[in-house]
């Protein structure tokens, strides 16, 4: 999908909470300042639990040679999740490759510089992916070591809780081609439903100025002189049903804007879906991992925090028989 293509989807209802990597391609410092809020308990959760328990994780993981990050983000994310836990995984298994992939290539770049930074003896390879397009990682493939494993690691729930059930099928899909028997899948995921919690973290004024990133990278990209990306309130809702926090973006004023020679008409009172965050229970993300022959083989949660609705997932691709 082309950027085009995605706002003009967006605009004419054609697909929705599709957006989500446009909203960190501008200002991205507004996302940082939300992982320092202390109402944002996903990023705490998931931080703590991967300091508390890296040892014990690293122990489900034999001949790892290589390991990919999904969607490394920011450089707090890198610093509080990445580090912490590649240095455990180096003290269990040795020196190992590190290839880091995002849609943006700055943020891979970053991502590895840390990585060397902080860790002694590692490679590390910046490489720009987008991970729904078909074979994806096929180029991160190249010199493998037929004995060794590769490790893939997602912080910040990338796979299920931005993507609908066909993204997430086709992400994994990729993700399982990439992955050999033996291999490892690493991700964390957000089991909690309490409206109140939810409110608090996403129901503010830094995610109505994330979201509005979408609108100033429009804007920016195509040089629309006439769009204002400030012309858009927040609207928050949590689907009971579907279990996610959907995110929209309601329209204050009447704009007309011009995508590929198309007039695209956004009335005063449209709501436009730019993101959402699910929370699926386990039993479901089995499901969705047994299609690509991936087994959940641990599920590390925190022993100290009764109350931490975070855990960590460690699934292993199938041996054939």
């Amino acid at each position: 999908m082309t950027l085009e293509q995605d706002y003009i989807d967006l605009f004419s209802y054609r697909r929705k909470g599709h957006m989500g990597k446009y909203i960190y391609m501008y200002r991205p410092a507004i996302y940082d300042e939300i992982l320092k809020q202390d109402a944002y308990y996903p990023f705490k959760m998931e931080s703590d639990l991967l300091i508390q328990t890296s040892n014990d994780i690293c122990k489900n993981f034999e001949n790892v040679r290589h390991v990919l990050e999904v969607g490394p983000g920011s450089c707090i994310p890198i610093l509080s999740k990445t580090v912490p836990f590649l240095k455990a995984l180096k003290s269990q298994t040795g020196p190992f490759t590190y290839t880091a992939v995002d849609s943006t290539l700055e943020y891979t770049e970053q991502a590895c510089a840390l990585i060397e930074q902080h860790l002694d003896n590692i490679k590390t390879n910046p490489l720009e992916i987008d991970f729904l397009h078909p074979n994806a990682f096929d180029k991160v493939k190249n010199g493998e070591h037929p004995n060794h494993n590769k490790l893939m690691i997602c912080f910040g729930q990338p796979i299920f809780a931005n993507n609908n059930n066909n993204e997430i099928e086709i992400l994994l899909k990729n993700i399982g081609c990439f992955l050999n028997q033996g291999d490892y899948l690493l991700f964390g995921i957000d089991t909690n439903h309490n409206e109140t919690l939810l409110r608090k973290a996403y129901n503010t004024k830094l995610t109505h100025d994330l979201l509005l990133n979408s609108m100033y990278y429009l804007k920016f990209k195509l040089n629309l002189e006439v769009f204002n990306p400030e012309a858009f309130n927040l609207k928050y809702k949590w689907n009971t049903k579907e279990k996610k926090v959907e995110l929209f973006l309601k329209a204050t004023a009447q704009q007309i804007i011009k995508i590929r020679e198309q007039e695209l008409l956004i009335d005063k009172g449209q709501e436009f879906n730019i993101l959402n965050s699910r929370r699926p229970f386990i039993e479901t993300i089995r499901e969705f991992l047994a299609k690509e022959n991936l087994t959940i083989k641990n599920v590390i949660s925190s022993a100290t925090d009764k109350n931490n609705t975070f855990s960590i997932v460690i699934a292993q691709k199938h041996f054939i028989l």
